[in-house]
């Protein structure tokens, strides 16, 4: 005759096969992320970074002209693109223009020189010295 008090044990026995029946799948995974980034040089090996531009003295109806060295880092290609923010005085931003030649597609690793323009209006008046900060911003394609 069976005891009931073996019943407990019983039950206990039977729910650890069952937790130990477990069946495992692994399955391996790779992937690779996306990096971006641009750095700004002085020189065409890309080896001395850029900090600032000093356009010196301008004239009114002046152009200047100073070199860089774009470098795109990271393993993706990209769109280049400059635009200007922060003039000081910001009237300064009405009389003196900046462009430049390096706009568009970049390639992972290339480094591509790009020619800044700064233009002095013949009308600019008012204006004794002057400050901007110049972005270069590389979007991801």
């Amino acid at each position: 005759m069976s005891n009931n008090r073996d019943l407990p044990i019983v039950i206990i026995a039977i729910l650890l096969v069952a937790v130990i029946l477990v069946a495992i799948a692994t399955i391996p995974s790779t992937g690779t992320i996306r990096t971006l980034g641009i750095e700004v040089y002085s020189d065409p090996a890309a080896t001395i970074p850029v900090a600032s531009i000093n356009w010196g003295s301008l004239n009114p109806g002046e152009v200047a002209q100073t070199t860089v060295w774009l470098k795109l880092t990271g393993n993706t290609d990209a769109n280049v693109t400059m635009y200007t923010t922060n003039w000081v005085p910001q009237s300064a931003s009405t009389y003196i223009h900046l462009s430049w030649t390096a706009e568009g597609l970049m390639h992972a690793g290339e480094i591509k020189q790009a020619n800044i323009t700064l233009e002095v209006a013949r009308t600019i008046v008012g204006i004794e010295s002057f400050t901007l900060d110049i972005v270069i911003n590389a979007t991801a394609r």
